[in-house]
């Protein structure tokens, strides 16, 4: 499927990253489906992104699994985070802090988007 894709795969991962903090930020309380969803989205677009222009399996299978673990791990790791802070600190202005940090993240998306553009 890389090789199908373009240079504009990297315009469309900036911006479901930009979706993805905006959502976030907007509803930060999502069902475990949605939630779900939304990492094979990005995920799949990550490794398309990372593999632009190469054929299947052109590279060593090896690369394939980092990538797909690596890539994946940033989205997990970071979820989780959030999860645990909100958790542990059970407060409103917690929550507040990580729709603000979501929001800070959907911002910097966008000026990273109009540069690239």
């Amino acid at each position: 499927m890389a090789t199908f894709v373009t240079g504009y795969i990297i315009q469309l991962y900036i911006s479901l990253g930009i979706f993805l903090a905006l959502f976030a930020a907007l509803a930060p309380k999502r069902s475990h489906l949605e939630i779900r969803i939304l990492a094979a989205v990005i995920g799949l677009t990550s490794v398309l992104t990372v593999l632009e222009g190469h054929e299947f399996l052109e590279l060593p299978s090896t690369i394939y699994l980092g990538l797909l673990f690596g890539l994946n791990l940033v989205l997990v790791v970071s979820a989780n985070i959030s999860s645990l802070i909100l958790k542990s600190l059970n407060t409103t202005w917690a929550s507040i802090g990580m729709r603000a940090v979501a929001a800070w993240v959907a911002a910097i998306g966008i000026l990273i988007f109009a540069v690239n553009v």
